[in-house]
């Protein structure tokens, strides 16, 4: 029948993602954290380290770009027939 809301197609696909849904539910997992830190010594802070390195790199290749898209001029200097392609 046409028209119909739930038809037997979208009822397998409905009774498919209950089962996935169902099946697939988190599995415990206790040794995961079975470790622990020394409460004495103090890590190294590299955050304002990282910081430095990771902004120079993205500098250094928003010049990159920069430099390739920007437009070479192609012909005689100064002609009337001078055209502008990008790289």
């Amino acid at each position: 029948m046409k028209g119909r809301i739930f038809d037997s197609c979208s009822a397998r696909r409905s009774l498919l993602v209950l089962a996935l849904v169902v099946v697939s539910f988190p599995a415990p997992a206790p040794e995961t954290d079975n470790f622990y830190l020394p409460p004495e010594p103090e890590f190294a802070d590299f955050g304002d380290y990282l910081e430095a390195v990771h902004t120079r790199a993205i500098e250094e290749g928003v010049k990159e770009v920069r430099t390739r898209s920007q437009p070479k001029k192609r012909g005689c200097p100064g002609s009337a027939t001078e055209k502008v392609a990008f790289a």
